[in-house]
C-alpha cells in the first residue's frame, strides 16, 4: 500500500489481526482500544507494528509519502 504525502487511509477494522511493515517513507498510524484510548505513533522504514482483531485504526502518509507492506 503507498499513500502520497497527507494522503489518509480513513479509520477501519478488520475482523482478522494485522501486521504491517514499513518499506518507505513515513507515516503516522492511530488506533483505538476498546476502552475508548487514542495511540498515536509515527513510523518510519523498518517498522513493524501490529493490530489486533477488530482495533479502528488509521494511516496517514508524512510529509515524504509511505509505501508498506500487509500480511
Amino acid at each position: 500500500m503507498s499513500l502520497t504525502p497527507g494522503g489518509v487511509r480513513e479509520l477501519h477494522w478488520h475482523q482478522q489481526a494485522e501486521w504491517s511493515y514499513m518499506l518507505l517513507g513515513h507515516a503516522r498510524i492511530t488506533a483505538v482500544d476498546q476502552n475508548g484510548r487514542n495511540f498515536i505513533a509515527d513510523i518510519g522504514p523498518g517498522d513493524l507494528w501490529y493490530f489486533p482483531p477488530g482495533i479502528p485504526h488509521s494511516i496517514q502518509g508524512l510529509e515524504d509519502g509511505c509505501k508498506k507492506y500487509n500480511n
